[in-house]
């Protein structure tokens, strides 16, 4: 939530500074007419961007498993109710999720790592979860 916070922040503040070069430049006046639009567009994008899973640089660290649960993130999910794993490789990336376990309706726990991580996670995931499924 913290990184979202300071995304939005700094896409307002890019939006200002941009108006705020504008007008130095052309000597218009100042018109909030013109700035609540720039400050949107920035936000929008920004949002985009921002949108989709959380990365991290070692998974092995970030998932803990502690009292018979899998904590990572804002997630706390007790093992025994985790069966089945998804591991998907793309390009050099690794995406980790737990789609039979969602948090909320439609939200399952996901992340991405660096492929080179992947050996050493399920090391980790496989001794933490004891027998699971593993979904490629």
């Amino acid at each position: 939530m913290k990184e979202n916070k300071k995304k939005l922040l700094a896409a307002l503040a890019a939006a200002i500074v941009i108006y705020g070069l504008y007008i130095v430049i052309t000597g218009k006046d100042f018109n909030f007419l013109i700035v609540i639009p720039l400050i949107n567009i920035f936000l929008i994008v920004t949002l985009i961007r921002g949108s989709g899973p959380k990365k991290v640089s070692d998974p092995v660290g970030y998932v803990k498993f502690t009292n018979g649960k899998i904590n990572f993130g804002e997630n706390n999910i007790s093992v025994i109710k985790i069966k089945k794993i998804a591991l998907e490789a793309v390009e050099n990336e690794c995406y980790f999720s737990l789609p039979y376990n969602q948090t909320a309706p439609g939200k399952c726990p996901i992340f991405v790592f660096p492929l080179e991580k992947l050996t050493d996670f399920k090391k980790h995931l496989l001794t933490g979860l004891g027998e699971v499924e593993i979904i490629t």
